[in-house]
């Protein structure tokens, strides 16, 4: 036997033991305890970033298109007295929770699964008529093969110029909807195959595009891991091993995989545990170092015209992208750490108001941006992606120097937030679209989200409660 069928043997065998896995998960007898809150904490803030999502930037442009080019009325759109096809409802939901960027991300695979993983098995269980518990074990189903494809490709699949949250993710959803869908274990490696077909995704938005394009990615990838499941379920061609064979993701994406990242305590260590919640609607990479300025801020009581200088020493991926001291649009204040650490060492916060052409131009924060500085450093580089590590020096006018290393991230496993803190992200991100009331009403029912029994009673619910105005 030759080396190549050999290795397709080996892979076919590996794309077994997804199937295997997604066929064996079950929300109740497989899932622990804590598994079971943290997955419906997920769940939880995919759905407030949704309902802020629904009000901001191209959202009414992505509704009014995936609306009209559709006459079916099969799953719900949030905020909205609408439908919409499945795959069209679960790319505008998707859409939505990703809209400013404040949504989950798993460091590892650098990826954000929430918003396509959860609102794809909302739109597809509603249609469905499926059971909250089985809406959920896809969820699990969805991150578990989307984490562990995005964790084994990169991070050469990044430094080539692809978005995780819109190649593997479509992976992660063609899971979902094929355990949605009960597949067998041979369709549900084509549905996988087909969506890896599919995937698409490109950081250039990160160079000169808008931070919607990344959830573009996000909202793309639902749709086609919900298409590919439905080609699986209806008898389409397998297209081959368009995942790991000689032309596929894995070697034409990114550098091949590392296997044992694909499937070492698959079934038994869940990845989406590992996933954090954000707390700022702005890239990742900024978050450790404002951390670490905050800390150095806190431990001084600093004011602003204390700062000599602030340096700020972190590895490689976050000083190309987050090296722009002057930011000049919405884009460069997402991904500047200058402006993220100016405007929490200004406000003590970060807020989606602070992502706006009027936000980023604020004078006394570009005055303290010109303070800042970022350097690469080699030693923090070499522990990237197992962690993404940051070291702040603040010298004061009066020549004091205040440090502070961050290792893991704010809202990460390692250093969650607060009960207090999620809430208050949660009802923050609610306020401007349904108010303080409604938002802590939303915050309460969904902390026991299995007494809706259904997906389909869980958007009934959703529709009376958010919808405004009827977009």
């Amino acid at each position: 036997m030759q080396m190549e069928e050999w290795l397709e043997r080996i892979y076919l065998m590996s794309w077994k033991k997804f199937a295997e896995f997604i066929v064996d998960v079950d929300f109740k007898k497989r899932i622990s305890y804590q598994s079971h809150e943290y997955i419906k904490k997920l769940i939880i803030d995919t759905i407030f970033c949704s309902i802020a999502g629904s009000k901001g930037p191209y959202a009414e442009t992505i509704i009014k298109t995936f609306t009209k080019i559709s006459n079916s009325e099969q799953s719900s759109i949030i905020c909205s007295h609408q439908k919409t096809s499945i795959h069209y409802a679960a790319l505008v939901n998707s859409f939505l929770a990703r809209n400013y960027t404040f949504d989950d991300v798993y460091e590892p695979g650098i990826i954000h699964s929430g918003a396509a993983v959860i609102m794809s098995s909302f739109a597809l269980g509603e249609w469905l008529q499926a059971s909250i518990d089985e809406s959920l074990a896809a969820i699990i189903s969805g991150y578990e093969v989307a984490l562990r494809v995005a964790d084994a490709i990169n991070p050469s699949h990044y430094d080539k110029g692809f978005h995780p949250t819109g190649t593997c993710n479509a992976i992660g959803v063609a899971a979902l909807a094929s355990k949605l869908f009960c597949l067998d274990e041979e369709k549900i490696i084509t549905a996988l195959r087909l969506a890896a077909d599919m995937a698409c995704g490109f950081r250039q938005y990160q160079v000169d595009g808008n931070i919607a394009n990344s959830a573009f990615h996000a909202a793309k990838a639902a749709e086609n891991g919900i298409v590919a499941a439905m080609l699986a379920k209806e008898g389409f061609s397998d297209p081959g091993d368009t995942i790991s064979g000689k032309f596929g993701l894995f070697n034409s994406m990114a550098d091949g995989c590392k296997e044992k990242k694909l499937f070492e305590g698959l079934g038994t260590t869940f990845r989406f545990l590992e996933t954090s919640l954000k707390p700022y609607p702005s890239c990742r990479y900024m978050h450790g170092a404002v951390d670490a300025a905050a800390k150095c801020k806190n431990k001084s009581n600093l004011i602003t015209k204390d700062i000599k200088k602030i340096n700020v020493y972190t590895y490689r991926m976050a000083f190309e992208e987050g090296n722009r001291p002057h930011p000049k649009t919405v884009l460069d204040g997402q991904f500047s750490i200058h402006y993220n650490i100016a405007t929490h060492f200004l406000k003590n916060t970060i807020g989606i108001e602070d992502f706006t052409q009027e936000g980023i131009q604020k004078k006394e924060t570009l005055e303290l941006c010109r303070k800042i500085n970022v350097y690469e450093d080699r030693e923090l580089t070499k522990k990237y992606p197992e962690q993404w590590p940051y070291r702040v020096e603040i010298i004061t006018e009066s020549g004091q120097v205040f440090n502070h290393e961050v290792l893991f991230l704010p809202g990460s496993p390692a250093n969650p937030l607060s009960t207090e803190e999620f809430e208050k992200k949660c009802l923050l991100l609610a306020k401007p679209v349904i108010g303080d009331e409604k938002g802590k009403e939303l915050f309460n029912r969904l902390q026991n989200i299995e007494a809706f029994l259904t997906v389909d009673n869980l958007f009934n619910y959703l529709k009376v409660l958010t919808a405004v105005g009827g977009n």
